[in-house]
């Protein structure tokens, strides 16, 4: 099957045609890029306003951003995937997260909060996206309830 990147709303799809370059691809491989593009648009599909940071922000941003309010629960199932750690900052004043692989390479699969592609290289954030004091986030104890539920419909969704 053949892929194509389109923008949706600041989403990554993926369509019928030629997967076209991606500033990500090159720094982390064709295979690693096609694996987190097709996490991106299988998590777009399985997450709602229950799997959400906040339900009633996530209802008010539309149909936009699939994933609007879950960079944390998707950092969490990106490094369970990929390995690497989760980054935390402040991203324009909002407590964010994303992933660092272990290649060093930081990505973002739910930039489009702030505008960006679904799939966004840290390094390539643009000026007006500030992020102050990147820190590595602690492992938790234990997991968020809403990083289960949104873990449990993946799963569902490729099964």
């Amino acid at each position: 099957m053949h892929a194509e990147r389109q923008q949706k709303s600041g989403a990554v799809q993926l369509t019928g045609a030629a997967l076209p370059e991606h500033p990500l691809q090159s720094a982390l491989g064709t295979s690693l890029f096609k694996r987190l593009l097709q996490l991106r648009v299988q998590l777009e599909q399985v997450a709602s306003k229950d799997t959400a940071y906040d339900a009633k922000a996530y209802e008010q941003s539309g149909s936009d951003c699939p994933l609007y309010g879950h960079c944390a629960a998707v950092a969490y199932l990106v490094r369970k995937e990929f390995g690497g750690d989760i980054v935390g900052a402040r991203v324009q004043g909002e407590p964010h997260q994303w992933n660092r692989l272990a290649s060093g390479v930081e990505i973002d699969l739910t930039g489009d909060q702030f505008g960006l592609d679904g799939l966004t290289s840290v390094s390539d954030w643009p000026a007006e996206i500030s992020h102050t004091n990147p820190r590595k986030v602690p492992l938790r104890k234990s997991v968020n309830k809403r990083f289960l539920l949104l873990e449990t419909r993946l799963q569902e969704s490729v099964e």
